[in-house]
């Protein structure tokens, strides 16, 4: 294997809020990202897709995600900060297959070898006046600045 980070992204555009990864992944995709990333769309499966990423010593998790901030606002998350962060009752993260959060706490548990550091850049959805989710504007060119830091 030649790539050491993996850029994955979750998300449907098929849900009314989870688009964010899948914009993303159209925006990376035409793009070179440099000698040893690759990118790769986790879908909505975040559990397989975690199953295959410990070959890579670095992974930058891009996903939609109810945090209470500003819509479209950009949150950067260590795993750290992401597992504890979702303590609280309602869940941190968009529920695919499993949610990102019960996939990387499952696995950590059972000691499956993941990346040594996983980030998490994650786009708060919005939520119109009726309590629905929605698929939040947000600032792409800031969120590929935040990629690019990392």
């Amino acid at each position: 294997m030649n790539a050491q980070v993996a850029i994955v992204t979750f998300g449907s555009a098929l849900v009314s809020y989870d688009g964010v990864g899948k914009s993303v992944w159209d925006m990376l995709s035409d793009r070179h990202l440099g000698e040893g990333v690759e990118l790769i769309d986790g879908d909505v499966v975040a559990l397989r897709t975690f199953l295959g990423l410990k070959e890579f010593h670095g992974a930058i998790i891009i996903d939609a995600l109810d945090a209470g901030k500003e819509e479209g606002a950009i949150i950067r998350l260590s795993e750290k900060e992401l597992l504890g962060e979702a303590e609280d009752e309602r869940p941190l993260v968009s529920l695919h297959d499993m949610s990102v959060v019960g996939a990387l706490r499952m696995l950590r548990r059972v000691e499956w070898e993941l990346p040594d550091e996983i980030i998490f850049v994650g786009v708060q959805i919005g939520v119109n006046k009726d309590g629905l989710p929605f698929y939040p504007t947000f600032d792409m060119e800031a969120l590929l600045i935040v990629i690019d830091n990392e």
